[in-house]
């Protein structure tokens, strides 16, 4: 029994040592990477703020099967840190070379998605108690950072027009 509460000690210990850097090293770093990029064309959702990791650990430690998304949040933060980690100097030699959003490759706007992504999913798994089992929840963040990466029509109307009264003011 002893090795059962060292080991959910040691994951907690863990958990909050992970969410301590990813969220205020590799998310701030990339957060803000993508505040320099104007005309995104979706409704990008990400703020840093300072949070209080020991509480959210106090208020899952509450939490009946807080074992289970202990793990499940330790391992899936490992892997969104290294993946977002991977592609930072990516974002920042394309976030260099022209931050303007409507006016990048494909492959570039696929990169900015799909880190804007990762990052995302990063603040929230630092940022939320998971009351539910965690892979209840990992399913509707996932939907709704989808949903948040939609293009949306009206902004991009809105940089179209803009920048037809650049060119023409001039």
């Amino acid at each position: 029994m002893d090795n059962i509460v060292n080991s959910i000690e040691e994951d907690i210990v863990n958990l909050y040592k992970n969410r301590h850097n990813d969220y205020n090293k590799t998310l701030k770093n990339y957060i803000n990477l993508f505040n320099k990029i104007i005309n995104i064309d979706f409704l990008a959702n990400m703020k840093y703020k300072e949070i209080d990791f020991e509480t959210i650990i106090n208020n899952e430690l509450t939490n009946i099967i807080y074992p289970e998304n202990i793990y499940y949040k330790f391992h899936t933060l490992n892997f969104y840190n290294d993946e977002l980690d991977l592609k930072l100097n990516i974002v920042s030699e394309i976030v260099n070379t022209c931050n303007d959003y409507s006016k990048l490759k494909k492959e570039e706007k696929k990169i900015i998605k799909d880190t804007y992504k990762l990052a995302r999913s990063i603040q929230i798994i630092c940022t939320t108690d998971f009351i539910d089992h965690f892979i209840d929840n990992y399913c509707s963040m996932n939907l709704n950072i989808e949903n948040e990466l939609k293009s949306n029509f009206m902004l991009s109307c809105k940089f179209y027009i803009n920048n037809l009264f650049k060119k023409y003011c001039r």
